[in-house]
């Protein structure tokens, strides 16, 4: 460090970073770990003001050592003038892609369409495949999307009454990790990727969607933001609206409208397919999320099974092995179709 200081030219003015000096690609910044908070301060006061500050180095500055004032840091961001969301997405990404792994050549998000789910060496390889191909940020993320697309397996043989579904959801946001953004937790599929699946490609090709019998319940897990599109898929697939289950979370997800703390299983049917029995269920289902992304709870397929006890059934979408859900079921013919 050149006593301790980091100093950078700014037209006509040398602006001064205290205790911390860049990293030798200059796309990030070492902090002194016995810094003060009144140094961090200053260090974010003069990135605040430099004329096209890197991104990496306000995450890096975030992530620094705050010491006690940790759980302030972001506060004090806002005071300079920080956005919040903005700024807490720097940190992230700036702790997801470490600083050997920037590449100077490369715009700040160009690295965030690796930052997610990609262990270091991959990154590595998608930002050099990015420099030796010059690919702009949408070439960059078609190519991995078409490196990441799910292949369809072959749907297990025979036909099923009861259909119990999670599709991976494509959304249009963007949401920092911590807020729940799909596209940092599994590759997921569009709406008319998922309405293809009861398409065959060729009038030879058997239907890629596991075959149902003439009279079957489809139970399909949707959010509110994507309620509309997925009446499409529902109609592609064969199937007619119902009615719905709604399961209060308790626990709330960030939203862009409001606080959002539940979700919605609709029931969906093809033909004639009331349940077997006469017992009703509550249609608000109160049940605490657990800290896994997009984990259901096991007490919706107990309903399905006490509702619907004979038929063969096949959870789409599946997590989970057909071996593992059947330990816990009600119901123990449960079959899995799962997009690799």
């Amino acid at each position: 460090m050149k006593n301790n200081m980091e100093i950078i030219e700014q037209k006509d003015a040398r602006l001064s970073l205290p205790k911390c000096k860049l990293t030798e690609n200059g796309m990030g910044l070492i902090v002194d770990q016995n810094i003060t908070k009144d140094d961090l301060v200053d260090i974010g006061k003069t990135l605040k003001v430099i004329e096209g500050a890197n991104q990496f180095w306000i995450g890096d500055w975030i992530n620094a050592n705050w010491g006690e004032y940790e759980r302030g840091k972001y506060e004090e961001a806002e005071k300079l003038g920080y956005e919040s969301t903005t700024t807490r997405k720097y940190s992230e990404i700036a702790d997801n892609i470490k600083s050997g792994t920037r590449v100077p050549l490369l715009t700040w998000t160009h690295h965030r369409e690796i930052a997610y789910g990609f262990k270091p060496e991959v990154q590595q390889e998608w930002l050099q495949k990015a420099v030796d191909n010059n690919w702009t940020v949408r070439e960059l993320k078609n190519a991995i999307r078409e490196a990441s697309k799910p292949k369809t397996p072959d749907a297990p043989e025979g036909e099923f009454r009861i259909l119990y579904g999670d599709p991976p959801w494509k959304y249009s946001d963007e949401l920092i990790k911590e807020y729940g953004a799909v596209e940092h937790h599994y590759t997921t599929m569009s709406i008319d990727e998922l309405c293809a699946l009861n398409k065959p490609e060729t009038m030879e090709e058997k239907k890629k969607l596991p075959e149902t019998t003439n009279n079957a319940i489809l139970f399909l897990w949707v959010t509110s933001p994507i309620l509309d599109e997925s009446f499409k898929v529902i109609k592609s697939w064969g199937f007619e609206y119902k009615t719905s289950f709604i399961w209060d979370k308790v626990k709330h997800n960030y939203g862009h409208y409001n606080s959002v703390r539940h979700e919605l299983l609709l029931i969906c049917t093809k033909g004639s397919c009331v349940p077997d029995t006469h017992k009703l269920f509550d249609s608000v289902q109160t049940i605490e999320r657990t800290e896994k992304h997009s984990e259901k709870p096991e007490e919706f397929r107990e309903i399905i099974d006490t509702l619907y006890p004979t038929g063969n059934r096949i959870e789409l979408f599946s997590r989970k092995t057909a071996e593992e859900i059947n330990k816990i079921a009600k119901v123990k013919n449960w079959k899995t179709w799962m997009v690799d």
